[in-house]
């Protein structure tokens, strides 16, 4: 039997316990741990120690365990927010010996977890939870990585107190993704459609444009959203809609077997996922249904998903995926804002709060998309660039994984909304 990394001595062994020392240790700082209520096993192990108790143990670190921390009923009461030199903290504690000033454990479940999306809030537009609604962006720390921050400073304590305790070194990845709300501006419609972009083009974007759009309607030259062979080259995640037409639906359709054909094209490369309607929120007959379309076109059921819209609710949308065999979900994010929804820029996998279970599904979530940044913040593209960026800082900071989410026709510049927006992207990094 190999040696754990590290002892975890706590006053019980839980499952939501379990479920952010697993995310912590095993999947962010690749390393294994022994979880035990022994006092005296803990005081005589030699290596790497924590302990997580309400009453300070005779070692160090010690994460002081707040009363309310892992309540087995679904939602625990909103934490208070404490800002020190900087930082914020929820789930405090005013314990002098503790080696941080929260309860960090509490603090990170409770935001992977969202447990305050299961409590009563007022839902946007779109029936969903909004930024404004969230405790980060009420306080003011949506657009830092806390949860990313707390596990780096917890790092550095048991590194303090061992030094054979390596660190893990902050590094910057950079993850593409792209909703294929349009696979193409004007190919691979029906002519009462081409007909209406050109119209469109000539009264809203000019003569050239027009023209341009005229040659490629009768084959002189290529579709300016099509993009998949540069995307392919960035390993970029695409999400293709299968839904049908409908109000909030203007995919192409799923039947048409050009739209198939580069459905399956842009699959051999593994790196393709369904996006869900609008309306599969919350009918789950429906998603089946376009999963079952995915499966058809491509000869594989789908492994990774994001809803349009990002429509989704918990726990209803995530059980119903989990159900129909999806493993990763990309919706994490909000529309309206950019920043971190679940305070992390790292995947975790999903924890059922109803049912109090960590399940399969594995959240990969995304922290800014170019229509938030034009439609909800107004932003200018140099703006735009300055927000992204400073998101990039702050994932650099702790480590983690930028993930953006951008659609063609920003990409492709032919609206003049979306003109200059082209290079406000960071390259991705590995």
């Amino acid at each position: 039997m190999i040696k754990p990394d590290i002892f975890v001595f706590s006053d019980e062994d839980h499952p939501r316990l379990r479920y952010v020392l697993d995310w912590i240790i095993c999947d962010c700082w690749e390393k294994q741990y022994l979880l035990s209520t022994d006092e005296d096993a803990a005081s005589r192990w030699t290596g790497p120690r924590i302990a997580y108790t309400q009453k300070p143990p005779p070692f160090r670190p010690w994460i002081h365990c707040h009363p309310n921390a892992f309540e087995d009923h679904n939602t625990a009461t909103t934490p208070d927010v404490a800002w020190l030199d900087g930082q914020p903290w929820i789930f405090y504690s005013p314990a002098s010996e503790a080696s941080l000033p929260a309860d960090v454990l509490a603090s990170i479940f409770w935001l992977l977890s969202r447990q305050e999306e299961y409590t009563a809030y007022t839902p946007d537009q779109h029936d969903r939870f909004p930024a404004s609604a969230s405790l980060a962006y009420r306080h003011g720390f949506l657009q830092r990585p806390v949860v990313d921050e707390w596990v780096q400073k917890l790092d550095q304590k048991i590194h303090e107190a061992f030094p054979v305790w390596t660190c893990i070194e902050a590094d910057l990845e950079v993850q593409s993704t792209y909703d294929i709300d349009y696979a193409w501006r004007y190919l691979h419609k029906p002519a009462i459609h081409q007909l209406r972009t050109l119209a469109r083009d000539l009264v809203k974007e000019g003569p050239s444009v027009f023209l341009a759009g005229l040659l490629t309607t009768l084959g002189f030259q290529g579709d300016p959203y099509d993009l998949y062979t540069s995307w392919a080259r960035q390993e970029a995640v695409l999400f293709f809609p299968l839904g049908d037409r409908s109000f909030w639906d203007r995919n192409h359709a799923w039947t048409h077997p050009e739209y198939r054909d580069l459905i399956r094209s842009c699959g051999t490369a593994g790196r393709i996922g369904i996006h869900p309607s609008y309306s599969t929120m919350t009918d789950g007959k429906l998603l089946e249904q376009e999963i079952q379309r995915f499966a058809e076109i491509t000869g594989q059921m789908p492994m990774r998903s994001r809803q349009h819209y990002l429509r989704f609710r918990l726990p209803v949308t995530y059980r119903t995926l989990e159900g129909l065999g999806i493993l990763e979900e990309w919706s994490m994010g909000f529309a309206d804002q950019p920043g971190f929804r679940a305070g992390t820029s790292r995947t975790f996998r999903w924890y059922d709060l109803e049912q109090d279970r960590c399940t399969r599904l594995r959240i990969f979530p995304f922290q800014v998309m170019d229509t938030t940044l034009l439609h909800y913040l107004k932003l200018s593209p140099e703006e735009a660039a300055g927000v992204v960026d400073a998101i990039a800082k702050a994932i650099k900071k702790p480590g983690g994984r930028l993930t953006i989410l951008a659609h063609n026709n920003s990409l492709a510049g032919t609206d003049r909304i979306w003109r200059g927006w082209q290079n406000i992207w960071p390259q991705r990094q590995r």
